[in-house]
This record gives C-alpha cells, sequence and structure tokens, in this order.
C-alpha cells in the first residue's frame, strides 16, 4: 500500500468519527426549535396529512350520498324497512 492510501484510510477513519460526533450533538440538541419543525414533525408532513384527512372525508360524504341513494331507490320499489333493518341486523 502506497503513502497515499494509507495517509487516505487514516482521513477517512477520521471524518467518520467527526460524522459520529456531529450526529450525537444533532441528535442530543433536538430540544432545539428549527424553523417549520413542530415535535419533529415538518410543516410539509403536516400539510400532507392534514390533506390526505381532507380527501377522505370528501371520499366519505360521497359515500354516504350513494348509501341515501340505495336507500331512497329501495324505497321507491316497495322496500320501505327491509333494507335498513338487514343492515342494522348484519353490524350487530
Amino acid at each position: 500500500m502506497s503513502d497515499f492510501e494509507s495517509g487516505y484510510e487514516e482521513n477517512t477513519s477520521d471524518e467518520s468519527q467527526t460524522d459520529d460526533m456531529a450526529t450525537e450533538t444533532t441528535s442530543s440538541s433536538s430540544a432545539a426549535a428549527v424553523p417549520g419543525e413542530i415535535a419533529g414533525v415538518t410543516a410539509d408532513r403536516l400539510r400532507g396529512f392534514i390533506e390526505r384527512i381532507e380527501r377522505l372525508e370528501e371520499e366519505k360524504k360521497g359515500i354516504a350520498d350513494d348509501i341515501k341513494e340505495v336507500y331512497a331507490e329501495s324505497k321507491a320499489l316497495g322496500f320501505l324497512y327491509a333494507p335498513e333493518t338487514v343492515v342494522c341486523m348484519y353490524n350487530q
């Protein structure tokens, strides 16, 4: 092994130790406030959660409307209480 390669290996091991110390310093100072971060959750991630919840709420509203339409259709065909009764019994 040449002097250059052995010197390079020594420098790399020194850098890894420095990186380890930097990681420890960063993790130990987690109490410090980071702009745009709340309890380890960034604003972008929080925004993503909120958007997903809003989308799911819209889908839930659409499904509820579909269920109302099916009940109305069944009542129009003469099934006044049977679908609601069966669904209620099924859920118990």
